[in-house]
């Protein structure tokens, strides 16, 4: 019951922390650069949204097959081998983006986006993508063994 205890005081305190990093930069932050928090917003959603692409699958792969491996006593390394997994389907993922990028950026300027801003940031677009599939895979990961991870949400 101790570690049920010890891991609830954790999530707690990481969940207060980020509440209140929240709360200031919400009231003393983002009101004195509005356009940047939406340019911010605008990255951080599109990142978001192309992280399915990105992954192909690989979420589900993490969660399935982690059991066999710890059966055959390779738990350590399913996480080599999941980052290599995550980091081939973003390359392959990255590949497609760069070669149909045109139609892409031609697509957002349809639904109303400044497709000349999307472009611009295309560098922050692909660091996001990253940052993000990769806390999404060590989450899950850290998950496999039943550890307490940084609430995602």
């Amino acid at each position: 019951m101790s570690i049920i205890k010890a891991q609830t005081f954790r999530y707690s305190f990481i969940n207060y922390l980020a509440t209140g990093i929240a709360v200031v930069s919400t009231l003393w932050i983002y009101p004195l650069e509005l356009d940047s928090y939406g340019l911010a917003q605008l990255l951080v959603s599109l990142a978001a949204f192309s992280i399915p692409i990105a992954t192909m699958g690989t979420f589900s792969v993490i969660v399935k097959f982690f059991p066999e491996y710890k059966a055959l006593g390779l738990g350590r390394s399913f996480l080599f081998n999941v980052l290599v997994l995550g980091f081939g389907t973003f390359s392959l993922a990255l590949i497609v983006a760069i070669l149909i990028n045109t139609p892409i950026l031609k697509f957002l300027d349809y639904l109303g986006f400044d497709a000349y801003v999307i472009a611009k940031h295309k560098y922050v677009m692909v660091a996001l993508i990253a940052m993000m599939l990769y806390n999404s895979l060590l989450v899950l990961h850290a998950s496999n063994y039943n550890k307490i991870v940084i609430p995602s949400a």
